[in-house]
């Protein structure tokens, strides 16, 4: 597995734990709704729109 999928899927992961979500509650009614926008998919959409940024930058200092 490369790197960056290693981190990811470790995010991923942790993202999707109770423990994480539990630890990050700012009350006990917190992240129990049921919706489209779940805090676990809200995360890994801001990561991967940060990766691909990061993509684009690596291409075009190559290209430079």
């Amino acid at each position: 597995m490369k790197t960056s999928e290693h981190i990811f899927a470790k995010i991923r992961d942790r993202v999707h734990s109770e423990e994480f979500k539990n630890k990050h509650r700012l009350s006990e009614n917190a992240f129990i709704r049921n919706c489209i926008l779940i805090f676990s998919f809200l995360v890994l959409y801001i990561l991967n729109q940060l990766k691909k940024v990061m993509q684009l930058r690596l291409m075009l200092r190559m290209h430079f």
